[in-house]
This record gives C-alpha cells, structure tokens and sequence, in this order.
C-alpha cells in the first residue's frame, strides 16, 4: 500500500517541531548566548530563511522552547493533581515525577531567561511557570489546607504557593547526577525507585518535619 504523501500544513507542522526540539537540545546544552540561528539551522538541515518561516528570531524561537517545557510537565502535574489519590500520595507522585522528568539545566535556563530576554518576554516565562508548572502543585496544597489536612496561614502554616515552590526547590536539591542522566539499559527500574525513594523523603519532611514528636520512639 502507498503510503499517504504529506500535506503541505503537515510538512509545516512536522519542521516546525523539528526545530523546537533541536532548539531545545542546544540551548539548554550550550547556553542561549552560545546558540545563533545559523547553528539551529544547520543542525535541522534548513537555511536560515526557512527556520525564519517558522520563528522571527532567535528570541521567538528561545520563547517557544521554555513555554512547551513549562507546558509539557505542568499538564503532567496536573494529571498527578486530578487523580483522585489521597493528598500523600499525590504529593508523593509529584515529587517523583519533578525528580524524574524536570527540565535538566534549570539553573542555566534561569540564568539565560534573567539575562538574555527583554523584560516582556521574561514576564511571559514567569508567568507561565507560576500558572503553568508551579500552578498545580500550588492548588494540591490548597487543596490540603481546605480539607484541614495542612495548616493554614493563620495556624503558622506557608501559602500554597510557598509551599509549592520549597517543593520544586526540595527536589531540585536532591537531584544528581544518577538521576539526571539518561538511563541506559536495565536502569529506568532503578532510577524510578531512587526517585521513590527520595520523594517520599521529601514529602516525609514536608508534611511531617524532622522534630520527633513527644511520645515517638526513636525507632
């Protein structure tokens, strides 16, 4: 059977992704600064007029590569938040996924977004980070603070966008090397449990703190 030729929106569609993706790998490889349009370009297999069909500039293209970034795990951790578990078990979920699956090179992307954009383009980025990809771990803590399972403000509890950012910052911090990397053959197993077992850490600390309760034994 022949196969169905492409339609023209297709190939459109089918190049402009291909030129996010490689964007994505360069950039968060190399740097913003590091990257032209030329080197994109090259690396696609495009001219540079053709890369400039899809995105005006540099910039444009640098804008598109953080929103699917942002967008991809944000819908990830709202499907996470949406699943009817209990609050633990959500917060558990989360912590294991933003261990697994957070963008690598945060802190460069950061650094590029403070110094690189104008000052439009970087209100854009923290806005959709804050709704986007921090938005859903905020609402799982709100959540917990409607259902009286967390305190609130007012018993000396954080907000939930507070809380949700020591979460990303938690988990930032427990995130190395064994994790980061790609997962070779037979590794995936051992990487997902790792980060089980670090986020429930996590959330331990979070939910519970460090301080033994009276009347806990020292186990």
């Amino acid at each position: 059977m022949a196969r169905r030729r492409k339609t023209a929106p297709e190939d459109l569609l089918e190049t402009r992704k291909r030129i996010v993706a490689t964007a994505h790998r360069l950039f968060m490889e190399l740097g913003y600064r590091a990257v032209s349009t030329r080197v994109i370009a090259d690396a696609c297999g495009l001219t540079q007029p053709a890369l400039y069909h899809h995105f005006a500039d540099k910039q444009e293209l640098y804008l598109e590569v953080i929103r699917e970034i942002l967008a991809k795990n944000g819908e990830a951790l709202e499907r996470i938040r949406q699943s009817g578990e209990p609050l633990e078990e959500r917060l558990h979920r989360a912590a294991a996924y933003l261990l697994l699956h957070a963008p690598p090179n945060m802190n460069v992307m950061f650094h590029d977004m403070r110094h690189e954009l104008d000052e439009a383009s970087r209100a854009s980025v923290h806005e959709w980070f804050r709704q986007g990809f921090v938005g859903p771990l905020a609402a799982l803590f709100g959540e917990g603070q409607r259902e009286g399972r967390l305190k609130s403000r007012e018993e000396g509890g954080a907000d939930p966008f507070s809380s949700a950012f020591l979460l990303l910052s938690i988990s930032r911090s427990m995130l190395n090397t064994d994790l980061e990397r790609e997962a070779g053959e037979g590794e995936q197993e051992l990487r997902e449990k790792t980060a089980s077992e670090r986020a429930a850490l996590i959330v331990n600390i979070l939910l519970h703190g460090m301080v033994r309760r009276t009347g806990e034994s020292a186990g």
